[in-house]
């Protein structure tokens, strides 16, 4: 309904539809264009059309009554109509903030709108900032600049005079003009001095000190020369009176351990002769059974098998005097025949030399032994075997401060490392890792017959003779860090290696080739090489012995062997490494 003064009221209600009767209708028109309008439909377009009329003559007519006012209605303070601006930070509406803008009537004529007199109000957004321009091409490099000059600092020192009066030093510095790395005159800049102090006035003597504690005596004594060091002398000896070790302190005797230095002085050289008479009178304190020996250049010890006619074979030692004393009496009521089948070894281990051999106790069979030339310290490494752990096919070589051996008993073939004091297997020695001996442990479970007339040990690793479940008799090499190589010479069979030798870069053995034994050079990876094709005297027969009796051995860079050439005697061969001749 709308209504004003003077003017009629007049429905519309049919004439304001939804947007949805709209789109309704419009659809029902487009389905129905192909029909004729009927009588009904024509008289209601007729209505609707003068309803709208006589709407839109009522708005004119308000309008122009509004519009045409009396010149005496105006009134000079009339209000003003503001319009406000007011900054907007960024939110949800404005990402980016913009302003709001306030339109109203100024009804207090404070030239401000309040909030009641703000009509409407809109909200202007900046818009989103642009994506940044493509970067511009770099500027060409400039030339390099020229290399400064160094600053120089010279010292010089001063005697007491002008400008210190007690010395001092002068210090001059300025720069290297001329690049010759000296501070020439020219090149000084600044100079200046800094001078010593006055010496201060002696101080007042302080006073004595306590006496110190007082001095052991200085001894010497003089005796005959024992018969193994000359026919006719003296021994001088000097030491401290110390009580040093198991000796007494100012006791007025000079103990053994208590000698500092010997002197032997002899009317008569001795050139050779008798070092002591062991069996006294007829007797042999050595036999073909019986001469096993061993000399340590580092503990300047000389031990030995022997016998006195009473205690049997057993362990001796000689002293820096070249006397012979027993050791221990290993085999109380027999002979132990110290180092009968593998000799006896000295080696420097981290505790000192040891001295390491087979004996016979008379108990536990033959084992392997360690004495470091005391009775004390003479002791055997357990007992391996119920029977005895070495024979005749037992082997043994220094290695990594210690010595690694071979047992043979019912346990088959064994090989162990020592050092006097630890005894175990070598792939279980102290210095590789649980890892390391867990791998070693499983691939050892191929091999058997470990060090079957070839072991020996260097600077790099083992190298052993053993029987591989796949490869058959061959070289082994064990490195230090507990890497393990078999060296396959004999494809078909067995190379049955024997006679060895370590040389620069490998290891030199004698071994079957198939066709006969040859000398070979293994490295330390697991490959070799064929060094020799020999053939017996005027035929092509390869030869078949090699190394029986002198060895393989080395002289500067030639390696010397025999072996049997023509008939059944050996004939000494070298070979040079360097040339290959």
């Amino acid at each position: 309904m709308f209504s004003t003064d003077g003017f009629d009221t007049v429905d519309v209600a049919p004439a304001i539809m939804s947007s949805t009767e709209n789109n309704t209708q419009g659809a029902r028109r487009d389905e129905r264009s192909s029909r004729f309008l009927s009588r009904e439909n024509i008289a209601k377009m007729l209505k609707t059309t003068v309803v709208l009329s006589a709407l839109l003559l009522s708005i004119w007519a308000l309008v122009l009554h509004h519009s045409i006012e009396p010149l005496d209605s105006i009134n000079d303070g009339e209000s003003s109509i503001l319009v406000e601006t007011e900054g907007r930070e960024a939110d949800v509406y404005c990402p980016e903030g913009g302003a709001d803008i306030f339109l109203g009537t100024d009804f207090d004529g404070d030239g401000r709108l309040s909030a009641e007199e703000i009509t409407s109000s809109t909200k202007v957004c900046h818009g989103q900032q642009g994506l940044s321009g493509p970067q511009g091409q770099s500027g060409f490099d400039g030339d390099n600049g020229a290399n400064g000059n160094s600053s120089l600092v010279n010292l010089t020192a001063l005697s007491p005079g002008i400008p210190c009066q007690y010395g001092g030093i002068q210090i001059k510095s300025g720069v290297d003009n001329n690049h010759n790395l000296y501070l020439d005159e020219e090149e000084v800049e600044t100079t200046a001095h800094v001078c010593d102090g006055q010496l201060g006035l002696e101080g007042p003597e302080g006073q004595q000190g306590a006496n110190g504690s007082e001095g052991y005596s200085a001894l010497i004594e003089q005796h005959p020369a024992p018969s193994s060091i000359c026919p006719q002398g003296i021994v001088m000896q000097f030491g401290v009176d110390d009580g040093t070790d198991r000796a007494t302190a100012s006791d007025g005797i000079l103990q053994e351990d208590e000698i500092r230095e010997s002197l032997r002085i002899c009317s008569e050289q001795l050139y050779n002769g008798l070092t002591g008479d062991i069996f006294a009178n007829t007797g042999d304190s050595m036999s073909s059974v019986c001469a096993q020996s061993e000399w340590s250049d580092s503990s300047v010890q000389y031990l030995f098998s022997a016998t006195d006619g009473t205690n049997g074979c057993e362990l001796w030692m000689l002293d820096e005097n070249n006397v012979p004393s027993l050791v221990m009496d290993i085999h109380p009521s027999g002979d132990a025949v110290p180092g009968r089948e593998i000799g006896i070894l000295a080696v420097d281990t981290e505790r000192g030399t040891r001295f390491f051999f087979d004996a016979d106790d008379g108990v536990n069979g033959r084992e392997l032994w360690v004495s470091d030339g005391t009775s004390v310290g003479t002791t055997m490494l357990g007992d391996m075997e119920s029977g005895d752990a070495i024979d005749w096919t037992s082997e043994i070589t220094p290695w990594m401060n210690g010595a690694v051996f071979t047992t043979h008993g019912q346990q088959g073939h064994r090989i162990w490392w020592t050092n006097g004091s630890v005894t175990t297997s070598i792939w279980q020695v102290p210095w590789f890792s649980a890892t390391v001996s867990s791998d070693l442990l499983n691939q050892s479970t191929s091999l058997s017959s470990f060090g079957q007339g070839l072991l020996q040990g260097d600077a790099f690793g083992l190298w052993f003779a053993a029987k591989d479940a796949q490869a058959g008799l061959e070289m082994i090499f064990l490195s230090n860090d507990g890497v393990l190589h078999i060296h396959d010479l004999q494809p078909f069979g067995d190379s049955s290696p024997s006679q060895g030798l370590s040389v620069d870069g490998g290891f030199v053995v004698a071994a079957s080739d198939g066709t006969g034994r040859q000398l070979a050079k293994l490295d330390y990876n697991g490959g070799h090489q064929w060094l020799t094709s020999l053939t017996r005297e005027g035929t092509t027969t390869p030869v078949s012995v090699m190394a029986p009796a002198f060895g393989i051995q080395q002289l500067g860079d030639i390696i010397v062997f025999d072996a049997v050439h023509r008939g059944a005697d050996a004939t000494l061969f070298g070979y040079a490494l360097t040339t290959g001749g």
